[in-house]
């Protein structure tokens, strides 16, 4: 989710993991962050809005990480999106 005020994605729930596809240059799957999310992720986040929302809680991955496998909820169709705008158009 992006906050309205930074449009950043808000980490108000601990550390965040990067589940969706290997960006290179950009991201890479199973990437977790800490403290605050890097502004190359952010500003990409603004084009691709659905990128931002493959950062997920740690305590929900496993969850997640089966919907995108089982090709089944919002998650695996974020998945999707961000395959078709970062891989299958080379940005």
């Amino acid at each position: 989710m992006l906050s309205k005020r930074t449009k950043q994605p808000v980490n108000d729930s601990g550390p965040l993991m990067y589940i969706g596809p290997t960006i290179p240059g950009l991201v890479a799957t199973a990437t977790v962050f800490n403290n605050g999310i890097p502004e190359a992720f952010t500003a990409k986040a603004q084009e691709c809005l659905s990128l931002s929302e493959l950062l997920v809680p740690i305590d929900k991955v496993a969850d997640k990480t089966k919907e995108i496998q089982k090709g089944i909820g919002a998650t695996s169709v974020f998945y999707q999106r961000v395959c078709a705008y970062f891989l299958e158009k080379g940005r």
